[in-house]
């Protein structure tokens, strides 16, 4: 219900949460799983988020970051990236950064220029969309498609 409000009526909320304490409680959401949701805390301040983040011997993402509750298996598919602490997480995020060093991305510049064009080009006359999944999460999931070399067909559209 909450992401399918305006655009302004969203972002007056969560300038409300950050004017707040940056912490709070919410009701759980519902869900599309049948999974037993207790509710989440929400951490809505930059120096906050960025503490949390840098103590994961204090606040932890292995028991889940998805705000739409789904059994631990899924999400532990659907988000392992995100679900993961240090030392596990710095492990992988090298390997993956590893890829994108300036010297590689000039590399596929062309390519990642050609799939920008074409997620502009997808919005033109598009309407109402929503820009995380029309625009800026399409981009990188192109290139990392192209890199692993994930024919267009297969790649999610």
């Amino acid at each position: 219900d909450f992401w399918s409000r305006p655009f302004a009526e969203r972002d007056e909320t969560f300038a409300q949460l950050r004017a707040g304490e940056g912490l709070s409680w919410h009701q759980p959401l519902s869900t599309l799983f049948d999974v037993e949701e207790p509710g989440f805390w929400a951490v809505t301040r930059r120096a906050d988020i960025q503490f949390v983040s840098q103590h994961p011997e204090l606040f932890t993402s292995t028991q889940g970051v998805a705000l739409d509750p789904m059994p631990a298996d899924v999400q532990k598919f659907a988000t392992f990236f995100l679900m993961m602490d240090p030392p596990e997480h710095t492990t992988y995020r090298r390997l993956i950064s590893s890829a994108f060093t300036p010297r590689n991305v000039r590399k596929i510049e062309e390519q990642i220029h050609r799939n920008a064009v074409a997620v502009v080009d997808d919005l033109i006359g598009a309407g109402d969309v929503d820009f995380v999944d029309a625009c800026s999460a399409q981009l990188p999931m192109r290139t990392i498609s192209d890199m692993l070399g994930v024919p267009a067909a297969d790649q999610p559209a």
